[in-house]
């Protein structure tokens, strides 16, 4: 067992919980919006959750790379998600001042998932 394949496996649960606390989390808080009409509240509250399930494509992706991927596809991946959750991570950072934990796993995700193909 490589140190790679762990930091990607890693990197991978942490993007896992991220996503899945990402759509439950902010869709309880949009749920508690006054949004009118009905309709646009149900439209927001969907788009919110294609965010959550990029992370969560990306979290999939990053499990199954040490064992199903070589080592070039590794890097091509980690390299569209660094763009992926450092966008994220980013855009987290600056709307709450640093104030939001996200953005920190965020960063987490991309610390692991690079040290797994560059280490």
């Amino acid at each position: 067992f490589r140190m790679n394949f762990f930091a990607l496996l890693v990197a991978g649960v942490l993007a896992m919980i991220t996503a899945v606390g990402h759509g439950y989390f902010g869709d309880q808080m949009l749920a508690r919006q006054p949004i009118e009409p009905k309709t646009l509240k149900t439209f927001i509250r969907f788009c919110y959750q294609f965010g959550s399930a990029g992370w969560l494509a990306g979290a999939v992706l990053l499990l199954i790379a040490p064992a199903t991927m070589s080592q070039e596809t590794q890097l091509w991946l980690v390299g569209v998600l660094l763009l992926l959750y450092g966008f994220g991570a980013g855009v987290n950072f600056w709307f709450t001042k640093g104030r939001h934990p996200g953005w920190v796993l965020l960063a987490g995700v991309i610390l692991f998932a690079a040290v797994g193909v560059w280490y």
